[in-house]
């Protein structure tokens, strides 16, 4: 088969013993952690989107997602 140049897969996994390692080494990573704890996890989902301070609903999701990481 050959790819179409203009293909490209974003794949989200965490570290596995059966994930291919061949995968691993052809692909370009990027590793991102979230910062420790809630407060502080919070507090760069705040900084980092453009979310109002009004809307209940967004802050509620904000809040769910950091305590989800």
């Amino acid at each position: 088969m050959e790819p179409h140049d203009n293909f490209r897969l974003f794949l989200t996994t965490e570290a596995h013993e059966k994930f291919p390692p061949i995968l691993l080494e052809s692909c370009f990573k990027v590793s991102y952690e979230a910062p420790p704890g809630v407060k502080q996890n919070f507090s760069r989902l705040l900084s980092a989107q453009t979310i109002s301070k009004d809307n209940k609903l967004e802050m509620i999701a904000t809040y769910f997602h950091a305590l989800i990481q």
